[in-house]
């Protein structure tokens, strides 16, 4: 809503202009309410009415006896209205200002605030609850645009945190737009925090206040959606699934605002809010909050195998009870330098002990081979000495005397 359509700001400036109570009641009273429908009941912005005219005018629409201050407060008035009519449809066509960046007036959000304090009995729109400038602006810009878009939890950000930052000026920025140099001060980029389940109900009621302010989606509707969210978030899920998580809420309230917006990108699909009339966006949340394309994303995940392995029974990490025999690493082999002096000249630089700490039998490796006793229980040949292995690639069924690979690697 821009300024020239505002109530709110039309009767405070009427306030500021004209002391005569009368004479606001009776301009309020003829249907004139802001400044756009001032602008245009006597004259146009373009063509200004005679004084003729304009004391017809305000014959019709101040109270019988009025004097001259109050007919003078009226004629500015009457000016200033054109004059902001003229400016904003400049605006418009000019295209200075961003899309979607058209911010209600300030006396219009707290008369709303005011408005819902008053309609929302129960429910006390204080501190964390009440809804950023930067919100509401962000949710009336739908109206702007006429166009829906997703407005995360974490762009919800609180008044109080609003006012806290506003101590901190942004620096100025040039920039090149429409090959004209423009100074601005870029938006301060706030955040709410979400990282919990407190944290995140609170960025969503305050989105939900903004857009009940806003006309577009009531505090009824939006809280059963929340309610439904954090409803799932504490129900236990089935034996070998997880719970759902802030995660899953996030991701299911996006596919949410995604199937509202395909329902306004049909040609003739406008976004508006009108007085008296449900707010547009009830009926479609209330079909779409049911709908498996939005609730496939609140379903319990499986939990992953090995998850499941280390919490299966038997596979306890607890500590063993005091006086059980501890387990006793296994020890690895090392060949002493005495048996590496002892090793015959004909397997030098030969690794006579396996990776598993065994011996490889010397004699099987020499041209003479093992004559001792073979040694049953084991699937490779083995002697007292060792095992009857190659002593260079400790492949059984042949020694390092015909050993392929020794040839090769020579």
């Amino acid at each position: 809503m821009a300024l020239v359509d505002s109530e709110a700001a039309f009767g405070q400036r009427l306030a500021e202009v004209l002391t005569d109570a009368n004479a606001r009641q009776s301009i309020l009273a003829g249907g004139i309410r802001s400044f756009s429908m001032l602008a245009f009941a006597s004259g146009t912005p373009q063509s200004p009415p005679s004084d003729e005219a304009f004391r017809t005018f305000a014959d019709g629409i101040l109270p019988v006896g009025y004097n001259m201050a109050t007919y003078s407060g009226l004629r500015r008035l009457h000016f200033e209205a054109a004059t902001l009519v003229v400016a904003q449809l400049k605006q418009k066509v000019t295209g200075d200002g961003e899309e979607g960046k058209q911010k209600l007036p300030i006396i219009e959000k707290q008369a709303r605030l005011a408005e819902q304090k008053r309609r929302l009995t129960g429910v006390e729109i204080e501190g964390e609850l009440q809804p950023s400038y930067a919100l509401i602006d962000a949710v009336n810009g739908m109206i702007e645009t006429s166009s829906v878009l997703w407005i995360a939890p974490s762009k919800a950000t609180s008044r109080d945190q609003e006012i806290q930052h506003g101590s901190k000026s942004p620096p100025s920025v040039v920039h090149l737009e429409q090959h004209t140099l423009k100074l601005s001060t870029p938006d301060a980029n706030l955040e709410a925090d979400c990282s919990n389940t407190l944290q995140l109900q609170w960025c969503l009621q305050r989105r939900a206040l903004a857009l009940d302010q806003v006309r577009l989606s009531s505090w009824e509707c939006q809280s059963k959606w929340i309610n439904q969210l954090l409803s799932i978030l504490n129900t236990p899920p089935p034996p070998g699934h997880a719970r759902v998580t802030l995660e899953q809420l996030v991701k299911a309230d996006k596919q949410l605002w995604t199937e509202l917006s395909r329902v306004y990108a049909g040609a003739g699909a406008v976004v508006a809010a009108t007085a008296g009339v449900a707010p547009p966006f009830d009926e479609h949340i209330l079909r779409l909050r049911n709908d498996p394309r939005i609730t496939m994303f609140l379903l319990p995940l499986p939990v992953f195998a090995k998850e499941a392995k280390a919490n299966a029974p038997g596979t306890s990490s607890a500590p063993a009870p005091k006086g059980a025999p501890k387990a006793q690493p296994k020890k690895k082999f090392k060949a002493t330098k005495k048996a590496e002096r002892n090793k015959p000249e004909v397997l030098a630089g030969m690794e006579t002990i396996t990776k598993d700490g065994q011996n490889v039998c010397w004699s099987y490796n020499m041209e003479s081979g093992c004559q001792a006793a073979l040694i049953g229980g084991s699937k490779i040949a083995k002697c007292a000495k060792g095992l009857h292995v190659c002593a260079f690639c400790h492949k059984p069924n042949h020694s390092q005397m015909v050993c392929n690979q020794k040839k090769r690697s020579n």
